[in-house]
């Protein structure tokens, strides 16, 4: 096994581990909207974090992953955002915010009424707190706009007037694409955007402020969770929805005229088509890559760990002309001696842009030469055990997992350990003939536990599980049909997705003693590598 100290001396990734630590690390992930506190209102909360931050530290785990939490606007999944740095309001903490009168708090009771719901009412949530936030900074708006606090976050975040201007103008033409804005909207020079700018000032005031709260709040937990040696981890989604600001605002930055997917492999069968632009890379580079370093040096002030999605789009990436079928695309560069080039500088711009370590999400069909070169840099890559096979299709075990990676039973994509155990019987028995474990056909108490005790003591640095995974191990804590657990099904539109939520509050899962008791022996032992 590769000595990972050794092995990192020199890489561009060397001072990243530094700061984090290179033992083994423990950690669980969920998406935000999923929690909930007695004090939130339908969805989990930036302040609410301070409790999970708690909770992981007494369970002996130091990493707290979060799924994206950018702005996606009526959309509920992160990964389809309206700008690559702004923060998602329904996430803010209503009553954690400053100078709250009666009728707030009547109003954040009313809230509350979505706590009790089986899925996030996401629509009617968002409604109501952006109708609250309306009321809540016109009347306080003065106090903020005077405060030094406030001029300081405008100087952090340089992309922050062009968002507004776009959330104002999407607001006016009643959620409508910009691609539909009449030309003067759509496609306004510099002096027309400052003229915009003034003409809707009011509006532009408001969703900068609502971005000062939402700065406030996370940089706060942020602040928090360093406090208590927990690293806060984020998600750097690759693509961004044609329906951003920074499409509209930056559009010599994308090709609107291709959209990116995936061609069938052996993890789908299936053609996808995402719909999201592409990147002109040359465009970038030209500029040295100053739109991405501004999006890494914002999120670096909530986040200590990043999670790089698809990791291998920014090597190549599928292609097709909009609107037409996948099938009908290639991987962009087309020519693929470039895609090494291509990848290895994009990264290494990523890791000169912040001190945040970067951990590859290099799942799917990747070239071998590309995961070589990811992990030459010294950024750690993903590995979910049941794709982790030899080329005879049996399990590659878990004690030749190569340290630098974080090992994992699922993902917000896939189904969780239970229903893969029910669903894949073949595969189910295969593992628990690999790790001496009696097959049974329901995933028992005991078989939960050992396999998520392997993952734990997987020679990666890192090991970090859904949340769902070890609320699990307490049956009352979690839903009675295990297919109300899962987070995503991708490929699909359907009500379900990004609508999960916890069983429990929060409250009841921070104070449950044999669920904390199973998370210490999980994570305890194995420090150092």
């Amino acid at each position: 096994m590769v000595n990972p100290e050794e092995f990192l001396k020199g890489t561009p990734a060397e001072a990243h581990w530094q700061k984090i630590g290179i033992f083994h690390h423990h950690g669980i992930l969920f998406p935000l909207l999923a929690i909930h506190t007695e004090g939130s209102c339908g969805c989990g909360e930036y302040t609410d974090l301070k409790m999970v931050i708690d909770w992981a530290k007494k369970c002996t785990m130091d990493v707290v992953q979060l799924l994206p939490l950018n702005d996606s606007g009526e959309d509920p999944s992160p990964y389809n955002a309206q700008s690559a740095s702004a923060l998602h309001p329904i996430y803010i903490g209503l009553h954690h915010l400053p100078l709250l009168n009666k009728e707030d708090h009547q109003h954040i009771s009313q809230l509350r009424r979505y706590n009790d719901t089986v899925k996030v009412h996401y629509t009617q949530v968002l409604s109501e707190k952006m109708t609250f936030l309306r009321r809540y900074i016109e009347r306080n708006k003065n106090h903020f706009l005077e405060s030094p606090q406030y001029e300081s976050f405008l100087s952090k975040a340089d992309w922050l007037n062009e968002y507004a201007l776009f959330k104002a103008l999407k607001e006016f033409h009643n959620g409508q694409s910009w691609i539909d804005w009449p030309e003067h909207h759509r496609n306004p020079s510099q002096t027309n955007r400052r003229k915009l700018a003034h003409e809707f000032s009011n509006d532009v005031e408001f969703y900068k402020l609502v971005q000062y709260l939402c700065y406030l709040q996370l940089k706060g937990v942020h602040s928090y969770a360093c406090s208590q040696n927990v690293f806060l981890k984020g998600d750097i989604p690759i693509l961004i929805s044609p329906d951003s600001c920074d499409v509209w605002a930056h559009p010599e930055l994308f090709d609107i005229t291709m959209a990116a997917g995936a061609p069938p492999d052996k993890f789908n069968d299936k053609w996808q088509y995402w719909g999201f632009p592409l990147y002109n890379w040359k465009a970038h580079s030209e500029e040295h890559f100053r739109y991405w370093k501004s999006r890494l040096t914002y999120a670096s002030h909530f986040y200590s760990i990043y999670r790089i999605d698809h990791v291998v789009g920014f090597f190549r990436i599928w292609a097709t002309k909009r609107g037409q079928h996948p099938k009908y695309g290639s991987f962009q560069p087309e020519d693929r001696r470039f895609w090494l080039l291509q990848g290895e500088e994009i990264l290494r711009m990523m890791l000169s842009a912040s001190s945040m370590l970067p951990i590859a999400e290099d799942l799917g069909v990747v070239p071998d030469n590309v995961k070589e070169k990811i992990l030459s840099l010294g950024i750690p890559g993903t590995r979910v055990f049941r794709w982790e096979r030899t080329w005879d299709d049996t399990f590659i075990p878990f004690s030749e997992f190569t340290p630098l990676s974080l090992a994992t039973v699922s993902t917000h994509d896939t189904e969780t350990l239970q229903t893969w155990w029910r669903d894949e019987v073949q595969d189910a028995e295969v593992l628990a003939d690999a790790l001496t474990l009696p097959y049974s056909e329901d995933l028992t108490e005991k078989n939960r536990f050992a396999i998520l005790d392997a993952i734990h003591h997987a020679t990666s640095l890192f090991h970090i599980n859904l949340l769902q995974e070890y609320l699990a191990l307490e049956p009352d804590l979690v839903w009675p049909n295990p297919d109300d657990e899962r987070i995503n099904i991708p490929g699909y539109v359907l009500p379900s997705n990004w609508t999960y939520k916890t069983k429990t509050p929060f409250e009841t899962i921070s104070q449950h003693t044999g669920l904390q008791k199973q998370l210490r022996q999980l994570c305890s032992g194995q420090k150092i590598v």
